[in-house]
């Protein structure tokens, strides 16, 4: 045993198993010799009677057939079966050939000669019947069950009796296979015992050798990965796990080393991330999978009069009780992507905060680096300020644009009346001046009123009435009025509406988005242009488009054309406030729909907006 402990582990293993090798030579000898036996047995059974009883089953489906198409012509004068009958009788001779070249036991050649005289008269009785046309059918009924039935059942009974002789003997060989099975299984069954017992033994002996020193290594390992890099193993022999041994020590060594130089520089980046992860204005929250909360920094937990560690753990909707924030979240978790807000959709209003306090919200799914998702982020800005602001601004624009009205009024008035009273006593340059005057007062007028309504708008002051309207009917209004100019610049403009469509709204502020964007559809197209409004059922909305195939709009600005005052500078541009599409939008948003548009440069413009079906 010493010597074999010197050995290097290679030639334990190989010793080890030789041994097996040897054994399992054995066994393969002994199967491989009994498998011979049984394939000349089972040999025996297929080629020398599986043939025979193959061409006699064969010969007995074809003379059946044949039979039975000679009774079918017989009594109902089929002429088609004498040519059935032609292919049986071929079928059945060349069965009768190939059993007359496979005579393998004894008294089988006999009965094929009985087989073959008796299928003879049989042929010659029935050719008998085939040329005796004048029978009447109860002789031809007479002449098939006496003279011909007969023949056919000697044909059955030698075939019968010849698939017998060939069945016994395959049984025979069958039994004999058995026999040498039996045989085969008791040496193999008696040779696989031995050889398993000195397998058993010798792996035993030989797995304890090897396994020793690895089950050392391996609680070794179970100490470093829980953190203690003081173990070491003590396994002083010189083969090969002897210099994994001792490059396992080495390894411990240099881990502690790494360990304890590394690991104040991971707690430092640790705390530094910490520190600016509790530090940010905005709140932040790490969702898992079960939109529990993983992280959330000091100002997120405010938000919400909590602290970080009363969140962690809890569900979402236990500290933000939010039901819409809760469904997009779920979306972003279950697409796996950020979802895209309309504008004032990612608002959260905090009724916890001590004052109404106004939360914008970004969604973002984590995913490990191998496409795991792991959990929703959410970062939350606080635009209360902003929101005040706006309202501020609005509030000014509103009491600016009422004081301004009233001075307005009074000087268009004034200006119309010294047109009218005076304008004879003008000069033709003062009589232009004065028509200047008239028409920037009229524009100041027109914009002072834009603004006021915007201003109501967004101040939630808007009144709406809702009613059933017939969306057809309003666009048909709408047109008509339209239809002089669209003549003057040679303008087509026509109309797609899906009959019966009704929606829920206001019915002048309809007709004024509607206006508005008929009034720019006409101005940016050029002469001989088309104009297309289009109306149709999208789901729970009514979805109606205004499509031109003017200049268009170029790509940087189509996400500005909806904000106050913004105009696209064209030569066919030829005034207006800029105020009318953020005026669309505000009633679009307040009848509950949304309104965008689709642009390619040079090819024209589609403004769409829906409104809730009635």
């Amino acid at each position: 045993m010493k010597s074999f402990i010197r050995f290097n582990l290679r030639g334990k293993i190989l010793l080890g198993f030789g041994l097996v090798l040897l054994i399992l030579l054995i066994i393969f000898s002994v199967s491989l010799t009994s498998l011979l036996k049984l394939g000349k047995a089972s040999d025996a059974i297929l080629k020398q009677n599986y043939l025979s009883i193959e061409a006699m089953n064969h010969m007995l489906d074809s003379i059946e057939q044949h039979y039975r198409l000679l009774y079918d012509y017989s009594l109902a004068n089929r002429v088609a079966n004498l040519e059935k009958m032609l292919d049986e009788q071929l079928r059945f001779e060349e069965w009768l050939l190939i059993e007359k070249g496979n005579f393998t036991e004894k008294g089988e050649a006999l009965a094929a000669k009985n087989l073959e005289q008796s299928y003879r008269l049989y042929l010659m009785n029935v050719q008998s019947l085939l040329q005796q046309n004048n029978l009447t059918a109860p002789e031809k009924d007479d002449l098939l069950h006496l003279k011909i039935r007969p023949n056919l059942n000697k044909v059955r009974q030698y075939c019968t009796q010849i698939m017998q002789v060939n069945q016994s003997t395959m049984f025979n060989s069958s039994n004999t296979a058995k026999l040498i099975a039996r045989k085969a299984t008791f040496s193999l069954i008696l040779i696989g015992i031995l050889g398993i017992i000195l397998a058993i033994v010798f792996s035993l002996s030989l797995s304890s050798i090897i396994v020793r020193p690895l089950k050392n290594m391996m609680r070794a390992l179970e100490k470093i990965a829980g953190g203690d890099y003081t173990v070491r193993i003590d396994y002083q022999a010189t083969d090969e796990l002897g210099v994994v041994s001792s490059e396992f020590n080495h390894m411990a060594k240099k881990l502690s080393e790494y360990h304890e130089m590394n690991i104040r520089s991971i707690l430092k980046e640790k705390q530094i991330n910490e520190a600016i992860l509790q530090n940010m204005d905005d709140g932040l929250f790490l969702l898992d999978t079960d939109y529990h909360i993983a992280i959330v920094n000091l100002s997120g937990a405010r938000f919400f009069n909590t602290d970080p560690k009363t969140c962690i753990g809890k569900h979402i909707l236990e500290i933000v009780r939010h039901e819409v924030l809760f469904d997009f979240i779920k979306t972003a978790a279950e697409k796996g992507n950020s979802p895209v807000f309309t504008e004032g959709q990612n608002i959260l209003i905090n009724e916890m905060a001590s004052t109404k306090q106004y939360l914008q919200f970004y969604l973002t799914p984590v995913f490990l680096q191998s496409g795991e998702l792991i959990g929703v982020m959410i970062l939350l800005q606080d635009i209360t300020q902003l929101k005040n602001i706006d309202k501020l601004k609005s509030e000014f624009l509103m009491i600016a644009s009422h004081e301004l009205k009233t001075p307005l009024t009074s000087i268009n008035m004034s200006i119309s009346l010294l047109k009218e009273t005076a304008e004879e006593k003008l000069d033709d340059a003062e009589k232009e001046l004065l028509q200047i005057a008239v028409e920037d007062t009229q524009r100041l007028k027109s914009l002072i009123s834009d603004l006021l309504d915007i201003s109501k708008i967004e101040a939630g002051k808007i009144d709406l009435n809702f009613e059933n309207i017939s969306v057809e009917s309003i666009i048909t209004k709408t047109l008509h009025g339209f239809k002089a100019v669209a003549k003057d610049k040679e303008i087509t403009i026509t109309s797609e509406i899906e009959q019966n469509l009704q929606v829920d709204g206001d019915y002048s502020k309809i007709a004024w988005i509607l206006t508005n964007l008929l009034s720019n559809a006409l101005r940016f197209t050029p002469k001989n242009g088309e104009i297309l409004i289009k109306a149709i059922k999208a789901g729970e909305f009514a979805q109606i488009s205004v499509t031109d195939n003017g200049i268009g709009i170029p790509y940087e600005f189509q996400n500005k054309v909806f904000d106050k005052f913004f105009q696209v500078a064209s030569p066919l541009n030829t005034g207006g406030t800029g105020l009318g599409l953020s005026i669309s939008k505000e009633i679009v948003r307040a009848h509950g729909g949304t309104i965008w548009v689709e642009s390619e440069p040079g090819k024209g413009s589609t403004f769409f907006f829906t409104l809730h079906v009635a």
